[in-house]
């Protein structure tokens, strides 16, 4: 620490300069060589370069001094520092090389150098900066882009990097930083459109450490790490975010043989070929209140691959990653254990374990995941495991926050709380650790828990007036319906006929005899069998099948079309089927029957005695044709002297209960024939004259 603080305090610009001078046509000096070689070396100078071209310097004894410009006048060629007790610092000023043969824009051999506000552009395929060992490099406020090799090589010495881009360079290992045994630190950088053909696509570190907080990466790509690499690093970064990373393996970051810590991290749109967010191979990862959306790996690890090593996922949130093979986390060595966070979306298994790995999943949320099993079967699985829709605010608009009435709300895994102070919840933005979420008015809810953070009367244990079209209380149900019974009021365009009792609405079961329209069809009787057909007009108001327009199955002894006719008289002769114990021996055809007079051979045996034509009954056949008085009978017809006897029979009566007949079956019909029997029977008896 005493060695930081050392080379931190070489690196600022001392409060009290003695000298200062200008450079440049009509200045004091003509360059800035000449200016420290002007004046007095154990003072401290200032030197403006006035506007133009200015030739690269060098500082060889241990001095303090400060290069100012303006921007877009004043370009400098280039800076070399071979002093230990050295002290640089270049201020608002451009840096470019003039293909004077430099190996790198800024060669820092001794001492310390500091870039403010400076816009350094590469040409002729030079490094940035080189920092030797022992040497510190401070960037801040600054712009480096267009280098054909790494911007900033740093070898056993410290860097830092603050409130700056780097940014449109390749290099064949750490497009942006490439460091070797160095302590590296970040803060609220931006590495964007980097390329490195092997390693590291923004930065490669080999041994030393680095601490990160709010980096952003955007399109960068390697071979292996397409954002970062490291290896045999101490790693710890927070508020990373991350658009847009490419690599055969760990799109976003490679860790090997390191010890990485992840805190906060927004990470999307990563593609690989093993590990589309994270490569781990022989490493010790923590991830915690991460937030990785829309992954993509053409092999393994949908979201991270785990090669060798060990993996603790808190409180994440992975949403819409997809792989032919683990297409969330896949572990072929080492173990994983994931607590508290929420897996949703994902093409194929949350967790596969390939070869010796092991995985324990405890206090999380998973839904929506293709394919069956969702884990694999070797997972252990803790006791608290939800499968229920996490409920988030608009996966549309990427939003994935949880809102009101989600079962990931105040779950309080690992027993902590979310920094408004409630029990925590699950997924990224859960825990002590997560992002705070903003509460625009004040009212005490924060966003995801206030679906309109514009209004303080609207939050999730607000009072929600119905009717006024405003989901107070954020329960996300329709303002339309009162008595939340999922139908809205008839008033309102809906179908609930009283949205003041939730016993009431279409599909509800009526109750007989309430004078209430319970399922809200128009109609107070019920309709118990949910036929269409209310009970006053259905002989069956218990089965569906049975009601006025129903379909009449013959002889299952059910009056299906409510006509009240025998369901054993298909042919509606007045005579039931013979297989149903009555005496029509051909139930389809009205002209069968027992009572018919079958006179003739005609294919057909209509009284069904067994023989066609005169039979067992061939005397009443034979009368049928005897003449009476000039006049003869014959089948189908009645002698009118005969049809007063005929009518004078009584007919069958025919009453209704329910479905069920009673009385004759044969009506009037059946009376006729029965008093044409009768007097046939008498004109046998009658002597012949």
């Amino acid at each position: 620490m005493r060695r930081l603080i050392t080379l931190l305090s070489l690196a600022l610009p001392s409060t009290a300069l003695a000298g200062s001078v200008t450079v440049g046509a009509g200045g004091d000096f003509a360059s800035v060589d000449a200016a420290l070689e002007g004046t007095d070396p154990d003072e401290p100078l200032k030197v403006e370069l006035l506007a133009g071209d200015h030739p690269a310097f060098s500082v060889t004894k241990a001095r303090e001094i400060l290069v100012s410009g303006a921007m877009g006048t004043t370009t400098l060629a280039g800076l070399t520092v071979a002093d230990a007790g050295a002290s640089v610092q270049l201020v608002g000023l451009a840096l470019q090389d003039d293909g004077g043969g430099r190996t790198a824009l800024v060669d820092l051999q001794a001492g310390a150098l500091t870039l403010d506000g400076v816009q350094a552009k590469g040409d002729g395929g030079v490094a940035g900066v080189r920092a030797a060992p022992s040497t510190a490099l401070t960037v801040v406020g600054s712009l480096l882009y267009g280098f054909e090799d790494s911007v900033i090589i740093a070898d056993r010495a410290m860097v830092s990097v603050a409130r700056s881009r780097i940014a449109d360079s390749e290099a064949e290992r750490g497009a942006a930083i490439r460091a070797v045994e160095t302590e590296l630190h970040l803060d609220s950088v931006v590495f964007a459109h980097l390329r490195a053909a092997q390693l590291g696509g923004a930065v490669l570190l080999d041994q030393g450490s680095v601490s990160a907080t709010d980096v952003e990466l955007q399109d960068v790509r390697a071979q292996l790490g397409g954002g970062f690499f490291f290896d045999g690093a101490a790693v710890n970064i927070s508020d990373l975010t991350a658009r847009g990373a490419y690599a055969d393996k760990g799109a976003h970051i490679y860790a090997f043989e390191s010890e990485l810590s992840l805190v906060r991290a927004d990470l999307r749109g990563g593609r690989a070929e093993d590990g589309a967010a994270l490569y781990i191979d022989g490493s010790g990862v923590r991830v915690q209140n991460a937030l990785i959306i829309d992954h993509a790996a053409t092999r393994r690890g949908g979201v991270i691959w785990l090669e060798r090593g060990q993996l603790d996922l808190r409180q994440a949130t992975i949403f819409g990653a997809r792989a032919p093979d683990a297409a969330g986390l896949g572990i072929a060595e080492g173990q994983a254990v994931v607590r508290g966070s929420v897996l949703a979306g994902l093409s194929g298994e949350a967790i596969t374990l390939i070869g010796d790995g092991a995985a324990t999943i405890r206090d999380s949320l998973l839904w929506a995941i293709e394919g069956s099993p969702w884990l694999d079967a070797a997972v252990g699985v803790g006791p608290t495991q939800m499968t229920m829709d996490p409920r988030f605010t608009n996966t549309a608009a990427k939003d994935f926050t949880l809102r009101a009435g989600s079962p990931g709300l105040d779950a309080g895994p690992l027993g902590t709380t979310d920094p408004d102070g409630t029990r925590a919840d699950l997924g990224a933005f859960g825990g002590p650790l997560a992002w705070a979420l903003a509460d625009v008015d004040g009212d005490g809810f924060v966003h995801g828990r206030d679906c309109d953070d514009n209004d303080r009367l609207i939050h999730e244990t607000a009072v929600d007036r119905p009717y006024d079209g405003i989901d107070a209380n954020c329960d996300m149900r329709s303002d339309f319906d009162q008595d939340r019974d999922g139908v809205d009021a008839v008033e309102f365009g809906g179908f609930d006929c009283d949205d003041t009792d939730p016993r009431v609405r279409p599909g509800a079961r009526e109750t007989p005899g309430d004078s209430r329209d319970e399922d809200c069809d128009g109609r107070v009787n019920p309709d118990l069998d949910r036929d269409g057909w209310e009970a006053s007009l259905d002989c069956d108001d218990l089965d569906a099948d049975i009601r006025p327009d129903g379909i009449e199955v013959w002889y299952d002894g059910k009056d299906s079309d409510c006509d009240g006719a025998s369901d054993f008289d298909q042919d509606g002769d007045g005579v039931e089927a013979a297989s149903a114990g009555g005496g029509d021996c051909d139930d389809t055809d009205a002209q069968i029957h027992g009572l018919m007079i079958d006179a003739t051979e005609d294919g057909k045996d209509q009284d069904c005695d067994g023989v066609d034509g005169p039979g067992a009954g061939a005397e009443a056949d034979a009368a049928s044709s005897t003449v009476v008085e000039g006049r003869s009978a014959t089948p189908g017809s009645i002698d009118p002297d005969m049809a007063e006897l005929a009518t004078a029979a009584p007919d069958g009566e025919m009453t209704r209960t329910g479905c069920a007949t009673t009385g004759g079956r044969s009506g009037g019909t059946a009376g006729l024939i029965a008093g044409l029997v009768g007097l046939l029977g008498a004109l046998r008896r009658r002597p012949r004259a």
